[in-house]
């Protein structure tokens, strides 16, 4: 049997599962990190007063298939869900020049970004393809095993070109 659900509230369900089973040493250097708390301490860590700001660090993109969020809800739960709204047909967006998956939600989403799933930031290549900020050519990023390793693992996740 097959539950449904609105992709809004499987987004908040796992938004909020990030956060209840982050571990206090993960949200203590989450919080440092991102320049939220000042030192690391647990003290200050454990306030509720950072929920909203970790789970806003935790926001899983609109991009994702839903195929991989139903299939996150049955590692969690057990059980098998079906997203009645947002189907993937109807995901659009601007793909990583690299990788080639829809990641960035618009072109200026994507200016000077790191891609998420390939680590590629986006910059204007020159006539042979060299890229400044990667300090790379992108034939040539594209050719590593660490590339292919990250691109074969989020096939399931985005939508690729």
């Amino acid at each position: 049997m097959c539950i449904e659900f609105f992709h809004s509230e499987v987004v908040n369900f796992l938004n909020y599962n990030s956060l209840f089973t982050l571990k206090l040493d993960d949200r203590i250097n989450f919080l440092y990190e991102n320049g939220i708390i000042d030192k690391q301490s647990m003290a200050l860590a454990k306030k509720q007063i950072y929920n909203n700001d970790i789970l806003d660090g935790f926001k899983l993109s609109s991009l994702i298939r839903n195929k991989y969020l139903e299939n996150k809800i049955k590692e969690i739960t057990g059980n098998d869900i079906k997203i009645i709204d947002h189907p993937d047909s109807e995901i659009t967006g601007v793909a990583c020049i690299s990788c080639r998956y829809i990641v960035f939600k618009n072109y200026e989403d994507s200016i000077f970004e790191i891609c998420p799933v390939c680590d590629w930031q986006t910059d204007k290549l020159n006539e042979d393809g060299y890229s400044k900020l990667n300090k790379s050519y992108l034939k040539s990023y594209i050719k590593t095993s660490l590339y292919k390793e990250k691109v074969l693992q989020y096939k399931d996740v985005y939508i690729r070109q």
